[in-house]
């Protein structure tokens, strides 16, 4: 949610913009988040509802249709509030958001460290 925040507030606060251009903008920012959000929600069959990383770099996703894959894990940002595991292997490549809140304290943290050795 803060990229489309972010991008609408830059293009409400350039001057110079042609007025239709600026309402188109922020039209198809909404447009583009709302999908997004709408495709990748929690509840949705698709979403991811479990995963798993082994030692090896694999990560192991479960998804809500009951879809089992398995990704390479290319890259990882890690903090204290914030994990974001960057999963390749297949196109396209895809990206895991864990949230701090998401698996508890001792849960993220471990994730942090495991994922921190690579």
């Amino acid at each position: 949610m803060a990229l489309p925040g972010f991008t609408i507030s830059v293009v409400a606060l350039t001057a110079g913009i042609p007025d239709g251009l600026r309402w188109s903008a922020v039209l198809l920012t909404l447009v583009v988040a709302g999908e997004s959000i709408r495709s990748h929600w929690p509840g949705r069959p698709g979403a991811v509802s479990e995963f798993a990383v082994l030692s090896s770099g694999d990560v192991y996703l479960w998804r809500n249709n009951g879809a089992e894959e398995r990704r390479r894990l290319e890259d990882a940002f890690v903090s204290p509030a914030l994990v974001v595991l960057s999963l390749g292997g297949t196109f396209p490549r895809r990206a895991l958001v864990v949230p701090a809140d998401a698996l508890g304290g001792e849960g993220h943290r471990r994730l942090r460290r495991d994922v921190g050795r690579r």
